[in-house]
């Protein structure tokens, strides 16, 4: 199907003889690779959903090279300077987590910051608030659905990922987030980056 779809692609042309104009692609090229009847398609479906139905319009749903990212604004899980994640955090954690519980993908939660210092006799360093927030919210779905602790991982990113330069509040406001990332698993049964 691939090769069918790439072959049609070359010549720019549907099924039917129709010709296809240059234009925006429909579906990201990543989002191609996914069989859609795979586990990590029904997963994508699933939060893509929850994101869709979520007040905040910031949570995005796609595709990587490493597998499946969900990405969460920090101010959907935390209050502004804090790790512990916030009452108004957990509806969507719960929606989150059982999503993971039902699969068998490795998930790391990856947490990240702008580039604005911190200090404060808690979090010294972005470095220890960002790795404090992806802990805290492992925590949360280890100890809410019992998820075997192989599963998951955590990582702190302090601000040297950002998504967008962090040249304005608005950018440093998308670069301030958690990722949830589902990686893809391959031939041999396990995720990339040697994960189980």
């Amino acid at each position: 199907m691939r090769f069918v779809q790439s072959f049609v692609e070359s010549l720019s042309i549907l099924p039917g003889g129709v010709g296809a104009d240059d234009g925006p692609a429909v579906m990201p090229d990543s989002a191609r690779m996914v069989d859609i009847d795979s586990p990590l398609a029904k997963i994508h479906e699933n939060l893509k959903a929850l994101a869709e139905g979520n007040q905040h319009d910031e949570v995005t749903v796609s595709y990587s090279p490493k597998g499946l990212v969900m990405r969460l604004p920090d101010h959907t899980l935390f209050d502004i300077g804090e790790a512990a994640v916030s009452l108004q955090g957990i509806p969507l954690l719960k929606k989150i987590g059982s999503i993971i519980a039902d699969s068998d993908h490795h998930v790391r939660i990856e947490g990240h910051t702008d580039d604005v210092p911190i200090h404060t006799a808690r979090y010294p360093s972005n470095w220890e608030l960002s790795t404090a927030r992806a802990v805290n919210v492992l925590r949360y779905f280890i100890q809410t659905y019992r998820i075997p602790r192989e599963q998951l991982s955590a990582e702190g990113f302090s601000r040297y990922r950002p998504v967008v330069p962090n040249d304005s509040p608005a950018n440093r406001a998308r670069n301030r987030r958690v990722e949830i990332v589902f990686f893809n698993p391959n031939p041999a049964g396990r995720s990339v980056e040697g994960r189980p």
